[in-house]
């Protein structure tokens, strides 16, 4: 009998880095030090930041999480999603510009994983899926807002959670429509029409690809139902509690 000689080092460790799982977790892994190596160094960077991070202190400090303040005036031009985080990370580790990026940070990190993911899950090859990933980290403005206390890479979180969710439900899942609705009332609860950008996106794909009716009867109607039912909450408790001003 002849024994199959041993795989090299080198073509065990070609064959881990071809793993998908293994892949992602190492995209993980480089984007947190990435990302993380500069999260709350220095003070906050500009007057976004600064504006958004004093309206989720406030809304610590006052304790009404439900409406927004600024200088202790009522200001319901942002939904609160992101300031509850905020607020969280402040309350957890204390006022300052490391628990202000937090959240950003972290979906940074989030994003690069999900760009792997949605590569994958499109049909891409292990190096495709790699290289996008890749390419999402090394963007220069990804990583600039990443560090940054503002909605923008956490809604692109959102965005990348819809595409997965729909392309789940494109493959027959029923019950993804409904997390394409989920994600998406979190991205209207974290930056207001905006999120609703992928929802619009999925229903222009889907009648693009002459998918429309099929994509009703799988449970497409689900999507704007449940994020209705997201939003509607905060969104119905300000209209009934700031008609006038919170319409403007």
């Amino acid at each position: 009998m002849t024994l199959a000689p041993a795989e090299s080092p080198w073509a065990r460790l070609r064959a881990l880095l071809l793993d998908p799982r293994a892949q992602g977790s190492l995209l993980l892994v480089c984007a947190a030090v990435v990302i993380f190596s500069r999260a709350g160094a220095g003070p906050l960077a500009n007057f976004d930041d600064a504006y958004y991070a004093e309206k989720a202190k406030q809304m610590l400090r006052t304790g009404d999480w439900l409406t927004p303040r600024f200088g202790g005036m009522e200001r319901l031009d942002n939904p609160p999603l992101y300031l509850w985080l905020m607020a969280s990370s402040f309350a957890v580790l204390g006022v300052n510009s490391f628990a202000a990026v937090l959240w950003s940070a972290m979906a940074g990190v989030a994003c690069v994983g999900l760009t792997h993911r949605l590569a994958l899950r499109l049909g891409r090859g292990p190096f495709e899926a790699w290289a996008a990933g890749l390419v999402m980290l090394g963007t220069g403005y990804f990583l600039k807002y990443a560090n940054h206390a503002m909605f923008d890479v956490f809604l692109t979180m959102l965005f990348l959670c819809v595409l997965l969710a729909y392309r789940r439900a494109w493959e027959g899942g029923a019950a993804a429509w409904a997390w394409v609705g989920v994600f998406t009332g979190l991205g209207v609860l974290t930056k207001s029409v905006l999120g609703v950008f992928p929802l619009a996106l999925v229903a222009l794909h889907a009648l693009w690809c002459g998918r429309g009716w099929r994509a009703l009867r799988a449970g497409a109607w689900l999507a704007p139902v449940v994020a209705a039912l997201v939003v509607l909450p905060w969104f119905g408790y300000q209209l009934a509690t700031h008609h006038d001003a919170f319409l403007r």
